[in-house]
Protein backbone atom coordinates (compact mmCIF):
# COMPACT_ATOMS: atom_id res chain seq x y z
CA UNK A 1 0.00 0.00 0.00
CA UNK A 2 2.63 2.57 -0.95
CA UNK A 3 3.07 4.19 -4.35
CA UNK A 4 0.39 6.11 -6.44
CA UNK A 5 0.70 6.31 -10.10
CA UNK A 6 4.69 4.78 -9.84
CA UNK A 7 7.29 5.12 -12.56
CA UNK A 8 6.48 3.19 -14.97
CA UNK A 9 8.48 -0.34 -14.96
CA UNK A 10 8.89 -1.73 -18.65
CA UNK A 11 7.15 -5.06 -19.06
CA UNK A 12 8.73 -8.61 -19.44
CA UNK A 13 8.94 -9.99 -22.64
CA UNK A 14 6.21 -12.96 -21.73
CA UNK A 15 4.11 -9.94 -19.84
CA UNK A 16 4.22 -7.89 -23.04
CA UNK A 17 3.27 -11.12 -25.46
CA UNK A 18 0.22 -12.30 -22.80
CA UNK A 19 -0.72 -8.70 -22.40
CA UNK A 20 -0.38 -7.18 -25.69
CA UNK A 21 -3.57 -8.61 -27.62
CA UNK A 22 -6.27 -7.90 -24.71
CA UNK A 23 -4.83 -4.78 -24.45
CA UNK A 24 -5.12 -3.43 -27.50
CA UNK A 25 -8.54 -5.09 -28.02
CA UNK A 26 -10.05 -3.12 -25.07
CA UNK A 27 -9.04 0.20 -26.95
CA UNK A 28 -10.46 -0.74 -30.33
CA UNK A 29 -13.59 -1.51 -28.74
CA UNK A 30 -14.17 2.00 -27.50
CA UNK A 31 -12.92 3.04 -30.27
CA UNK A 32 -15.58 1.07 -32.76
CA UNK A 33 -18.41 1.49 -29.99
CA UNK A 34 -17.42 5.43 -30.15
CA UNK A 35 -17.60 5.58 -33.92
CA UNK A 36 -21.00 3.68 -33.80
CA UNK A 37 -22.68 6.04 -31.72
CA UNK A 38 -21.48 8.92 -33.73
CA UNK A 39 -23.24 7.36 -36.45
CA UNK A 40 -26.74 6.56 -34.96
CA UNK A 41 -26.70 10.12 -33.41
CA UNK A 42 -26.45 11.64 -36.86
CA UNK A 43 -28.93 9.58 -38.09
CA UNK A 44 -31.21 10.46 -35.24
CA UNK A 45 -30.76 14.15 -35.95
CA UNK A 46 -31.31 14.07 -39.71
CA UNK A 47 -34.88 12.36 -38.24
CA UNK A 48 -34.00 8.79 -40.08
CA UNK A 49 -34.21 7.29 -36.78
CA UNK A 50 -36.67 7.83 -33.86
CA UNK A 51 -34.65 9.26 -30.72
CA UNK A 52 -36.49 6.00 -28.80
CA UNK A 53 -34.43 3.58 -31.59
CA UNK A 54 -31.59 5.68 -30.94
CA UNK A 55 -31.97 4.77 -26.98
CA UNK A 56 -32.50 1.22 -27.64
CA UNK A 57 -29.47 0.76 -29.77
CA UNK A 58 -27.26 3.13 -27.35
CA UNK A 59 -27.72 1.03 -24.68
CA UNK A 60 -27.06 -2.30 -27.09
CA UNK A 61 -23.95 -1.05 -27.73
CA UNK A 62 -22.55 0.13 -24.67
CA UNK A 63 -23.65 -3.52 -23.09
CA UNK A 64 -21.29 -5.00 -25.85
CA UNK A 65 -18.98 -2.91 -24.69
CA UNK A 66 -19.45 -3.97 -21.60
CA UNK A 67 -19.04 -7.68 -22.04
CA UNK A 68 -15.67 -6.73 -23.94
CA UNK A 69 -14.03 -4.56 -21.35
CA UNK A 70 -15.68 -6.00 -18.05
CA UNK A 71 -17.66 -2.57 -17.58
CA UNK A 72 -19.59 0.02 -19.40
CA UNK A 73 -17.01 2.22 -21.40
CA UNK A 74 -16.41 5.85 -19.81
CA UNK A 75 -19.59 8.28 -21.19
CA UNK A 76 -16.86 10.91 -21.47
CA UNK A 77 -14.62 8.97 -23.43
CA UNK A 78 -17.45 7.77 -25.39
CA UNK A 79 -18.68 11.18 -26.03
CA UNK A 80 -15.26 13.23 -26.40
CA UNK A 81 -14.34 10.41 -29.27
CA UNK A 82 -17.77 10.86 -30.83
CA UNK A 83 -17.14 14.59 -31.06
CA UNK A 84 -13.97 13.92 -32.49
CA UNK A 85 -15.34 12.30 -35.66
CA UNK A 86 -18.35 14.90 -36.22
CA UNK A 87 -15.81 16.02 -39.18
CA UNK A 88 -17.21 13.25 -41.17
CA UNK A 89 -19.77 14.48 -43.03
CA UNK A 90 -19.10 13.35 -46.18
CA UNK A 91 -20.60 10.23 -45.23
CA UNK A 92 -23.74 12.01 -45.05
CA UNK A 93 -24.92 11.08 -48.26
CA UNK A 94 -24.26 7.68 -47.95
CA UNK A 95 -26.38 7.40 -44.70
CA UNK A 96 -29.12 8.73 -46.13
CA UNK A 97 -28.69 6.75 -49.50
CA UNK A 98 -29.43 3.78 -46.91
CA UNK A 99 -32.70 5.10 -45.91
CA UNK A 100 -33.81 5.74 -49.12
CA UNK A 101 -33.19 2.85 -50.47
CA UNK A 102 -34.87 1.29 -47.65
CA UNK A 103 -32.19 -1.08 -46.21
CA UNK A 104 -28.85 -2.28 -46.86
CA UNK A 105 -25.91 -2.32 -45.12
CA UNK A 106 -25.21 0.21 -41.94
CA UNK A 107 -21.48 -0.53 -41.74
CA UNK A 108 -20.80 -0.08 -45.32
CA UNK A 109 -18.94 3.14 -44.39
CA UNK A 110 -16.58 1.50 -41.61
CA UNK A 111 -13.33 2.07 -43.37
CA UNK A 112 -14.43 5.72 -44.18
CA UNK A 113 -15.61 5.58 -39.86
CA UNK A 114 -12.11 4.02 -39.20
CA UNK A 115 -10.09 6.28 -41.11
CA UNK A 116 -11.94 9.40 -39.70
CA UNK A 117 -11.37 7.99 -36.29
CA UNK A 118 -7.94 7.56 -36.86
CA UNK A 119 -7.41 11.06 -38.10
CA UNK A 120 -9.47 12.60 -34.80
CA UNK A 121 -6.45 10.25 -32.61
CA UNK A 122 -3.93 11.70 -34.22
CA UNK A 123 -5.24 15.15 -33.33
CA UNK A 124 -5.45 14.70 -30.20
CA UNK A 125 -1.94 13.24 -29.80
CA UNK A 126 -0.92 16.24 -31.50
CA UNK A 127 -2.62 18.38 -29.25
CA UNK A 128 -0.91 16.81 -26.36
CA UNK A 129 2.26 16.10 -27.21
CA UNK A 130 2.72 20.00 -28.56
CA UNK A 131 1.29 21.06 -25.14
CA UNK A 132 3.50 18.95 -23.46
CA UNK A 133 6.64 20.39 -24.59
CA UNK A 134 5.67 23.80 -24.05
CA UNK A 135 5.31 22.73 -20.75
CA UNK A 136 8.82 21.13 -21.00
CA UNK A 137 10.16 24.31 -22.48
CA UNK A 138 8.64 26.66 -19.82
CA UNK A 139 10.10 24.47 -17.07
CA UNK A 140 13.41 23.47 -18.40
CA UNK A 141 15.25 21.15 -16.43
CA UNK A 142 13.33 21.23 -13.28
CA UNK A 143 9.73 19.99 -15.33
CA UNK A 144 9.39 17.27 -13.45
CA UNK A 145 9.92 18.17 -9.84
CA UNK A 146 8.26 21.19 -10.27
CA UNK A 147 5.38 19.82 -11.98
CA UNK A 148 5.32 17.22 -9.85
CA UNK A 149 4.52 19.28 -6.69
CA UNK A 150 1.89 20.86 -8.26
CA UNK A 151 0.32 17.48 -8.96
CA UNK A 152 0.55 16.71 -5.91
CA UNK A 153 -0.98 19.56 -4.41
CA UNK A 154 -3.98 19.13 -6.24
CA UNK A 155 -4.32 15.19 -5.71
CA UNK A 156 -4.13 16.16 -2.11
CA UNK A 157 -6.93 19.01 -2.28
CA UNK A 158 -8.99 16.93 -3.85
CA UNK A 159 -8.55 13.99 -1.80
CA UNK A 160 -6.14 14.54 1.11
CA UNK A 161 -7.06 11.10 2.61
CA UNK A 162 -4.61 9.69 -0.40
CA UNK A 163 -2.22 10.99 1.87
CA UNK A 164 -2.06 7.39 3.50
CA UNK A 165 -0.83 5.69 0.68
CA UNK A 166 2.33 6.85 0.06
CA UNK A 167 5.66 6.32 2.26
CA UNK A 168 5.93 9.44 3.00
CA UNK A 169 2.64 10.12 4.57
CA UNK A 170 3.89 10.55 8.34
CA UNK A 171 6.92 13.39 7.17
CA UNK A 172 4.32 16.13 7.89
CA UNK A 173 2.95 14.43 10.90
CA UNK A 174 0.05 12.79 8.71
CA UNK A 175 -1.39 16.67 7.41
CA UNK A 176 -1.34 18.10 4.51
CA UNK A 177 0.55 20.82 4.31
CA UNK A 178 3.53 23.20 2.73
CA UNK A 179 5.97 20.88 4.90
CA UNK A 180 4.86 18.12 3.25
CA UNK A 181 5.53 19.46 -0.35
CA UNK A 182 9.32 20.51 0.85
CA UNK A 183 10.03 16.40 1.63
CA UNK A 184 13.02 15.25 -0.49
CA UNK A 185 10.67 12.20 -0.55
CA UNK A 186 7.31 13.85 -1.66
CA UNK A 187 9.31 15.78 -4.62
CA UNK A 188 11.61 12.61 -5.50
CA UNK A 189 8.14 10.68 -6.09
CA UNK A 190 5.97 13.49 -7.59
CA UNK A 191 8.85 13.91 -10.28
CA UNK A 192 9.22 10.65 -11.04
CA UNK A 193 5.31 10.35 -11.91
CA UNK A 194 5.80 13.26 -14.09
CA UNK A 195 8.39 11.44 -15.52
CA UNK A 196 5.83 8.49 -16.16
CA UNK A 197 3.91 11.15 -18.17
CA UNK A 198 6.75 12.24 -20.03
CA UNK A 199 6.76 9.29 -21.08
CA UNK A 200 3.74 7.98 -21.85
CA UNK A 201 3.34 11.63 -24.02
CA UNK A 202 6.06 10.50 -25.37
CA UNK A 203 5.11 6.80 -26.36
CA UNK A 204 1.36 7.91 -27.59
CA UNK A 205 2.05 6.80 -31.32
CA UNK A 206 3.75 3.62 -30.13
CA UNK A 207 0.41 2.56 -28.55
CA UNK A 208 1.71 -1.31 -29.12
CA UNK A 209 4.45 -0.65 -27.29
CA UNK A 210 2.77 1.45 -24.58
CA UNK A 211 -0.44 -0.51 -23.81
CA UNK A 212 1.32 -3.25 -22.31
CA UNK A 213 3.55 -1.42 -19.97
CA UNK A 214 0.18 0.65 -18.57
CA UNK A 215 -1.02 -2.90 -18.61
CA UNK A 216 1.42 -4.18 -16.30
CA UNK A 217 1.51 -0.72 -14.44
CA UNK A 218 -2.31 -1.09 -13.39
CA UNK A 219 -1.29 -4.75 -12.19
CA UNK A 220 0.95 -3.22 -9.73
CA UNK A 221 -1.29 -0.57 -8.59
CA UNK A 222 -3.70 -3.13 -7.54
CA UNK A 223 -1.12 -4.49 -5.12
CA UNK A 224 0.05 -0.57 -3.96
CA UNK A 225 -4.32 -0.46 -2.63
CA UNK A 226 -4.62 1.47 -5.49
CA UNK A 227 -8.73 1.90 -6.38
CA UNK A 228 -10.71 3.02 -9.31
CA UNK A 229 -11.74 5.78 -7.90
CA UNK A 230 -7.85 7.49 -7.39
CA UNK A 231 -7.31 7.44 -11.18
CA UNK A 232 -10.49 9.63 -10.87
CA UNK A 233 -8.55 11.68 -8.68
CA UNK A 234 -5.06 11.63 -9.96
CA UNK A 235 -6.93 12.57 -13.59
CA UNK A 236 -8.37 15.29 -11.90
CA UNK A 237 -5.41 17.06 -11.14
CA UNK A 238 -3.68 16.45 -14.01
CA UNK A 239 -5.82 18.72 -15.69
CA UNK A 240 -5.55 20.69 -13.16
CA UNK A 241 -1.94 21.01 -13.15
CA UNK A 242 -1.86 21.49 -16.82
CA UNK A 243 -4.07 24.26 -16.90
CA UNK A 244 -2.14 26.37 -13.99
CA UNK A 245 0.98 25.24 -16.33
CA UNK A 246 -0.81 26.63 -19.83
CA UNK A 247 -2.69 29.57 -18.42
CA UNK A 248 -4.25 30.97 -21.39
CA UNK A 249 -3.40 28.16 -23.70
CA UNK A 250 -5.73 25.90 -21.96
CA UNK A 251 -8.04 25.84 -24.38
CA UNK A 252 -11.02 23.98 -24.28
CA UNK A 253 -9.45 21.87 -27.05
CA UNK A 254 -6.40 21.36 -25.12
CA UNK A 255 -8.56 20.08 -22.11
CA UNK A 256 -10.74 17.57 -24.03
CA UNK A 257 -7.51 16.12 -25.93
CA UNK A 258 -5.54 15.67 -22.66
CA UNK A 259 -9.12 14.40 -20.81
CA UNK A 260 -9.62 11.61 -24.03
CA UNK A 261 -5.92 10.48 -23.88
CA UNK A 262 -6.11 10.10 -19.92
CA UNK A 263 -9.43 8.24 -19.86
CA UNK A 264 -7.92 5.67 -22.43
CA UNK A 265 -5.02 5.39 -19.81
CA UNK A 266 -7.21 4.83 -16.99
CA UNK A 267 -9.52 2.65 -19.03
CA UNK A 268 -5.90 0.36 -19.90
CA UNK A 269 -4.92 0.04 -16.64
CA UNK A 270 -7.88 -0.49 -14.85
CA UNK A 271 -8.30 -3.13 -17.40
CA UNK A 272 -10.15 -6.42 -15.56
CA UNK A 273 -8.54 -5.84 -12.12
CA UNK A 274 -11.40 -4.51 -10.53
CA UNK A 275 -14.52 -7.09 -12.05
CA UNK A 276 -15.81 -6.85 -8.33
CA UNK A 277 -17.62 -3.38 -8.60
CA UNK A 278 -17.97 -0.75 -11.49
CA UNK A 279 -14.81 1.90 -11.04
CA UNK A 280 -17.68 4.99 -10.40
CA UNK A 281 -17.73 4.61 -6.71
CA UNK A 282 -16.62 7.36 -4.34
CA UNK A 283 -13.10 7.54 -2.35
Amino acid sequence: MSELAYAMTPPTREERSASMDSAQSDVDNVLKVASALREFNTLRQEGIVSEQEFLEMKAKLLAVGKDELGRSPSGDTLETLVEATNEMDSSRASRISFADDGGGDLVSNQKELDEATDDALDNTIAVVQGTWQEIKDALGDGVAETAGVILFRHIFRIAPQALALFSFKDCAGGNVCDELFENKTLRKHAAKVVGTVDTAVGMLKKLDKLIPVLVNLGKKHVNYGVEPAHYEVVGEALLATLSDALGDGYTTEVHEAWAAVYDIVKTTMIGKNYDYMDATYAI
